[in-house]
């Protein structure tokens, strides 16, 4: 896979590494595919507990947008109230759906081995939004993106799914099988369409292109 968001970001990333970045996510995949841009940045995990009532929300879509926005709000505050400055905040969530039901990571191996039986030979979708705040004049212009994937799902066997589970690949991750290199998840899909990064969590080049939209409207790049 050709790494386009970092080709994008290339011509200003001297520039852009001139503002203060934070990361408010834990996740070792957002962290490794951000590196990718070439924008160094710092780590601070927000406290959001994503604890919000799925019955709340109409649609996934609504449901992971406003998961990243608590995320990101609660990174300002966390900024705020430690008096830290940053440029660029980034936050992000996300879910799995299939039927317009959300799954979030497996718990047990019998919710994992549930959700791959459940899977099996069909599509669902995946989706990440990713919120950014640029501060400019004392102000955070906050924006966003929300990027959907279809995965096509190939047959798995009740014998490959206790297999796969008994590795502990599934756990900690928001698909419930790992699809990222040196996965073994990956060999369980049989199609995508749409952003292949975004299956890791973090939507490579559409992140590239508002950052780098928003960085040239607010006149920073």
């Amino acid at each position: 896979k050709s790494r386009s968001g970092k080709n994008m970001l290339l011509p200003h990333i001297e520039k852009i590494n001139s503002y203060k970045t934070l990361l408010a996510s834990g996740s070792g995949t957002r962290q490794r595919l951000l590196k990718w841009t070439g924008v160094k940045f710092d780590i601070r995990p927000t406290d959001f507990p994503e604890d919000l009532d799925k019955a709340n929300f109409e649609t996934t879509q609504a449901y992971v947008k406003e998961n990243a926005h608590q995320k990101l709000l609660a990174s300002l505050t966390d900024v705020k109230s430690y008096n830290l400055t940053y440029d660029i905040i980034i936050a992000g969530d996300s879910i799995l759906s299939y039927q317009n039901k959300v799954f979030e990571k497996p718990k047990s191996e019998q919710e994992a081995k549930q959700r791959l039986a459940l899977l099996s030979g069909q599509v669902c979708q995946f989706y990440t939004c990713v919120y950014l705040a640029v501060l400019k004049d004392g102000e955070y212009k906050i924006d966003e993106i929300l990027v959907g994937t279809d995965i096509h799902m190939a047959e798995l066997s009740e014998e490959v799914i206790d297999a796969y589970v008994a590795t502990g690949e599934p756990f900690g991750k928001a698909l419930g099988f790992g699809i990222g290199a040196e996965e073994m998840g990956g060999t369980f899909v049989s199609k995508i369409d749409g952003c292949y990064y975004n299956t890791w969590g973090f939507p490579l080049p559409a992140f590239a292109k508002k950052l780098r939209d928003l960085l040239k409207d607010l006149e920073m790049i």
